[in-house]
């Protein structure tokens, strides 16, 4: 299970696609929103999370260019649910 997340100035982070499709839909909300709170530390790089037995993750924090962002720059995470 794969999450793509990005970070939105004004919402803070944000799921912007998975896989499966409807991944975000079938965890728990609180779960998801736990995972989208490792964006907020914006360090580039490759961590583990362990939230619980059912819910560990591998994640990579990343900026990409862009004419869009603030600086820039757009950060995003890749979670891979193990």
């Amino acid at each position: 299970m794969i999450l793509l997340l990005y970070f939105d100035r004004t919402l803070g982070p944000r799921v912007f696609l998975t896989s499966p499709s409807d991944l975000a839909e079938n965890l728990e909300k609180q779960n998801v929103n736990k995972i989208k709170s490792l964006l907020d530390s914006g360090e580039e790089g490759f961590f583990s999370h362990y939230f619980s037995q059912e819910l560990k993750t591998a994640n990579w924090i990343f900026k990409i260019k862009s004419d869009w962002a603030r600086g820039r720059r757009e950060l995003l995470m890749i979670t891979i649910i193990a």
